[in-house]
């Protein structure tokens, strides 16, 4: 597993894929909100009082994360929710697949000395302003390492899986 923090995901509480696999930052914000299965999320929206009390708990916890990636967070949480509220929706890619920064696709992907893996701009960036991963460790860019397997399994993933499964099930 790239990043040890996401092998225990699964050992949060969270039972349904589509909440599983949604991204470390996305489950950290619904076990704050004290809303831990696809169930509990049905009709609930990033307005609700829990998940704006959750938020504000988070940027306080965090305070280096820029506006950008808040409002990426909230982007996923959105779609999060709208899966979970849809019958057809499908699953998650893999949260070993999206950048813990920016919540988005690794398409350039590094893995720092720790093992953790991070889009190459969004870290370089976060170490450049802070000195530091996002976990608080020292980081410097040079501790950065291109990760090749990584960036192909992502490319694999988007080209053959999504793509296999939108043909067979239709768009959403």
């Amino acid at each position: 597993m790239v990043c040890s923090k996401r092998a225990n995901m699964g050992d949060r509480g969270f039972t349904d894929e589509m909440i599983r696999n949604a991204g470390d930052r996305v489950l950290e914000l619904l076990d704050a909100a004290e809303l831990q299965t696809e169930n509990e999320l049905k009709g609930v929206t990033v307005r609700d009082p829990r998940i704006q009390k959750a938020l504000a708990i988070m940027k306080d916890r965090i305070p280096d994360m820029l506006p950008e990636h808040w409002r990426a967070l909230m982007t996923r949480m959105s779609a999060v929710l709208a899966r979970c509220s849809s019958e057809h929706a499908l699953p998650y890619p893999p949260s070993a697949y999206i950048c813990p920064l920016g919540l988005d696709w690794l398409v350039d992907p590094v893995v720092s000395k720790y093992g953790e893996a991070y889009e190459r701009e969004e870290i370089i960036a976060y170490v450049r302003r802070t000195g530091e991963d996002i976990n608080d460790r020292p980081l410097k860019e040079d501790e950065l390492y291109p990760c090749e397997n990584l960036k192909l399994a992502v490319e694999d993933f988007r080209l053959n899986i999504l793509n296999f499964r939108t043909f067979v099930l239709g768009p959403e």
